[in-house]
């Protein structure tokens, strides 16, 4: 308890923080800088993200004109604030939109805005009738997109060929530096199309060169060293791994200019190329990518410690 308030600035203390912790030491062992939930927000991200400058990057209906940079999933249409738009921004009315949907012979509907841990996203590889995409609609009472499905590369396809296997990979912008924090691969169930921790994936950590370590965690806390198919993690990697690493230390100042942390979720299409899928910014997840790879901050923490303490009061 005297290393984790010495880390963390004198912190007020509570049985909730001492929780994370318990179930981290279980897992990974004892380490005052892993970062629990109850300090997490508000204290560090509300100061590293303020909340009306995370809020300008939540909606994804947004992610095409926000992100023109970055290569992204084909979008064959949105709906922003009950309006309906295709080709980026050209608004299009219901009828049009119900009738270019039944032409669509794949496709990927997920929420976008309020949503997180892949609740909402469905994939279809067939085509629907006027009345199935009336039924969806009403469905999606929110902002939704309407897109296309991503098919991936083989190196991230073997662990689970039903759900897009993605990248994980946390940045910080801080003191005029940007630096990766952690990285995994996030692998979905057999029958699953999302891949979250949340929702019963496994999440992988990932080294600087795409290299996966030898286990993964479970939704139970559990190490395992192997898919539900017999893939070994051990002495895999994913090749366009640095290109992603890339991309996120190139475009965090650029993109991101306001937010000092960000969550990046890649996938690595068919050709090897790294596709941008969001990036999350109200409060980035850390709570399962700390049990596989370590401590989130790491060799920062006492950085990041004293840029909170001095633009936060209130919390220490």
């Amino acid at each position: 308890m005297k290393q984790i308030q010495q880390t963390w600035g004198g912190i007020p203390f509570s049985t909730r923080h001492l929780q994370s912790y318990r179930l981290y030491k279980a897992v990974r062992g004892f380490d005052s800088r892993f970062l629990p939930m109850p300090l997490y927000d508000p204290s560090i991200i509300r100061v590293l993200n303020p909340k009306e400058d995370a809020a300008v990057f939540v909606n994804k209906g947004l992610f095409e004109r926000l992100f023109s940079e970055l290569k992204q999933p084909q979008c064959f249409f949105k709906r922003i604030n009950s309006n309906f738009y295709v080709q980026g921004y050209q608004v299009a009315d219901l009828d049009y939109i119900i009738d270019y949907w039944t032409t669509l012979g794949s496709f990927v509907i997920k929420p976008s805005k309020n949503s997180h841990g892949g609740v909402g996203v469905r994939v279809f590889n067939r085509h629907i009738t006027k009345d199935e995409a009336i039924l969806l609609i009403q469905e999606y009472k929110d902002d939704f997109l309407v897109q296309e499905v991503v098919r991936q590369h083989d190196e991230t396809s073997v662990f689970n060929k039903t759900s897009i296997n993605t990248i994980r990979i946390i940045s910080l912008y801080l003191n005029g530096r940007v630096s990766i924090l952690r990285s995994s691969l996030r692998i979905g169930l057999p029958g699953s199309v999302v891949d979250n921790a949340g929702a019963g994936g496994i999440m992988v950590g990932l080294d600087e060169y795409g290299r996966l370590f030898d286990f993964g965690i479970t939704q139970t806390f559990e190490k395992i060293w192997l898919t539900a198919n017999g893939i070994e993690f051990s002495g895999r990697r994913v090749t366009a791994f640095p290109k992603i690493r890339k991309i996120v230390i190139e475009n965090h100042a650029f993109l991101y200019p306001t937010l000092g942390m960000v969550a990046w979720d890649f996938a690595v299409g068919a050709d090897g190329s790294p596709i941008f899928l969001e990036g999350n910014t109200k409060v980035p997840g850390i709570f399962w990518i700390q049990f596989c790879t370590g401590p989130i901050f790491g060799e920062r923490t006492q950085e990041v410690v004293n840029y909170c303490k001095s633009n936060n009061d209130i919390y220490f």
